[in-house]
């Protein structure tokens, strides 16, 4: 079995106006061994100065608050306890009773570091200090604001800010000394505090988030529109990349296509070009012409692919030849020569220039031959 007992906790309501010392809690055990109740009180400093002692009566109570003792000049000694710091609760205080039901203290002595002394000299326990609303039910539908405007200063935000003449009591349900700048507990600055728990404050600030949240509003509306321009322009960039893609492979198409016939008309031309070329080589003789004072022979033959020979007279004539139309010039002069041939739709024609040829060979000036006649053996 335990020898200590928590009988009852709680804290103490009560302060003392300008008092550097409050009561945080307390709790009330019982003893088992001596069957007595022993008390043990947690104070918080709340002065500018380091405290080095404290005095206090603690008066204790019954179930039903009535008074049984008082346990008087209770010391703490050598605390040590700077501003915002706890001290007290690890002392045991006996109190020769086993039927505390409550306690009050009152802080009767308090001796700083630089041996300065304050004094409750009439032992009072102080006031009850002002509750402290909650937020949401102080402001209502300025809560939001007040949250907002609470982000902008340190501090720790459960109740409302309360201020007095002799004190002030943070949001974060503190009490501090009306010369305490910063909160002892959450370090909240008082007159920041002061002005954003002022409703025509956070009246003024929402309008100013409504402004801020209009002017974010056009923002992201402008940021949403620049963003579908975007893929629009976008989108009809890809259908014109897939167009000109497209347009190139029809382009590709269309060109194979046209290299394609070019080819085919090539060879074809090619093809026809040797089967021409190849039907009028041979050798005529002109015995079987009447008008032929004289049997000379006419000998065509293919040099190279294009070219063709005729030979006539004792004469070579050359040149590159197409089928239907051919002009030979004179070889190896026009003075041995004397003439040039012509071939044109299916007739080998000679035509004279400058020699009589007819003098000279015994035949017409001249000749019209269909060259389908002659003898293809050469």
């Amino acid at each position: 079995m335990d020898r200590y007992k928590i009988i009852k906790s709680g804290i103490q309501e009560e302060w003392l106006i300008g008092c550097p010392v409050k009561v945080e809690k307390f709790n009330i055990l019982l003893d088992n061994q001596i069957n007595q109740n022993v008390i043990q009180i947690k104070y918080k400093a709340l002065g500018n100065k380091t405290i080095k002692s404290v005095w206090v009566d603690v008066h204790c109570y019954d179930d039903a608050m009535d008074l049984i003792t008082t346990v008087s000049d209770v010391a703490y000694v050598s605390v040590n306890a700077v501003k915002g710091s706890n001290f007290g609760d690890r002392q045991p205080i006996s109190a020769n009773t086993n039927s505390i039901g409550s306690i009050k203290v009152a802080v009767k002595k308090i001796v700083f570091a630089d041996e300065s002394v304050w004094r409750n000299e009439r032992g009072e326990i102080g006031i009850i200090l002002s509750e402290q609303p909650s937020l949401k039910e102080y402001y209502g539908e300025l809560y939001d604001c007040f949250v907002t405007a609470s982000y902008k200063i340190r501090g720790k935000f459960v109740k409302t800010f309360n201020q007095t003449d002799n004190y002030w009591q943070c949001t974060c349900g503190q009490v501090n000394t009306k010369d305490t700048i910063n909160c002892i507990a959450c370090g909240a600055n008082v007159e920041q505090l002061k002005t954003i728990s002022n409703p025509d404050y956070l009246k003024q600030d929402a309008l100013s988030i409504e402004t801020q949240n209009r002017l974010a509003e056009e923002k992201r509306i402008k940021a949403e529109r620049g963003r579908i321009e975007k893929e629009r322009i976008a989108a009809e960039k890809a259908v014109e990349e897939n167009i000109k893609k497209e347009n190139e492979k029809k382009l590709k198409r269309r060109k194979i296509k046209i290299v394609s016939v070019c080819i085919l008309l090539i060879l074809s031309y090619i093809a026809y070009y040797t089967i021409s070329i190849n039907k009028i080589c041979g050798r005529y003789d002109w015995s079987s012409d009447s008008t032929l004072r004289s049997t000379p022979t006419i000998l065509i033959e293919k040099t190279s692919p294009f070219t063709i020979k005729i030979f006539f007279g004792g004469v070579c004539y050359s040149g590159l030849y197409f089928p239907n139309i051919i002009t030979f010039g004179t070889y190896p002069s026009s003075a041995d020569a004397g003439g040039k041939f012509i071939i044109y739709n299916g007739y080998l024609r000679y035509i004279n220039k400058d020699i009589d040829i007819n003098n000279r060979y015994g035949f017409p000036i001249d000749i019209n031959i269909k060259y389908d006649k002659f003898d293809s053996k050469k």
